[in-house]
């Protein structure tokens, strides 16, 4: 599969993939186990990076033996919006330990503001040999413990140094905004989370958006229709 992804310094990563894995992300509170997806089933996650950041994340965790062993797992996340050939936007995030940090024991990566329900989602993950891939994605809403549009991506564990594949959500959404927060913590219920990051995440536009966009077509139309009686 050719992904054709820019700026270059990211398409490099992601141009080595010869297979997505991709599962549909529609029922909720359901553990969603990804599949192998030839890549010409996706054309859609061919595009162009509009726009990406990186921010740092660091999060206590423990383990009891002769005594307790605390651990300090620090690292970054990466996220990047991809516009796809179709037009539509995809939104990608690979998760990276610095080499000085401890071991990241599995391990969940927690995102908030990107579920809507009028927009759909695949969720998926490009392979790598060398990197860790998400074994299972979770959608929450309003179950015990779960919060309303949570989605989670969960991971095995993790040596200093070493990153994730790039996982991703394939949507069908044609705007974004740096609306939406992720953080990470140990696969334990009851770990504490990481400091919050904010990360892109897709949006609706407001109906007054779309009126918006309605009167300037209007206007350009009226315009060139203009331009063309004075060149008769």
């Amino acid at each position: 599969m050719k992904i054709d992804i820019r700026p270059i310094t990211l398409a490099a990563a992601l141009l080595a993939s010869a297979v997505a894995h991709a599962v549909p992300l529609t029922t909720p509170d359901k553990v969603l186990d990804p599949t192998v997806v030839s890549g010409y089933d996706h054309p859609s996650l061919a595009g162009d990076i509009v726009a990406s950041k990186t921010g740092s994340f660091q999060y206590e965790d423990w383990e009891f033996g002769d005594g307790i062993t605390e651990r300090d797992v620090r690292g970054t996340v990466t996220s990047s919006v991809v516009r796809s050939d179709d037009g539509t936007l995809d939104f990608y995030w690979q998760v990276a330990l610095d080499p000085g940090s401890d071991p990241a024991w599995d391990f969940v990566t927690s995102f908030q503001g990107l579920y809507n329900a009028g927009i759909t989602y695949d969720a998926g993950t490009l392979d790598h040999p060398i990197d860790s891939a998400p074994h299972s994605v979770v959608r929450w809403e309003d179950v015990p413990g779960g919060d309303f549009g949570a989605i989670d991506f969960h991971f095995d564990s993790m040596a200093p140094g070493a990153r994730t594949e790039w996982f991703f959500l394939d949507t069908n959404a044609t705007s974004f905004g740096e609306t939406g927060q992720v953080s990470l913590r140990r696969d334990i219920y009851g770990r504490p989370n990481s400091n919050v990051l904010t990360t892109f995440a897709p949006v609706v536009p407001e109906p007054s958006t779309y009126g918006l966009l309605a009167v300037g077509a209007l206007v350009l139309g009226a315009r060139l229709r203009a331009q063309r009686k004075r060149t008769v």
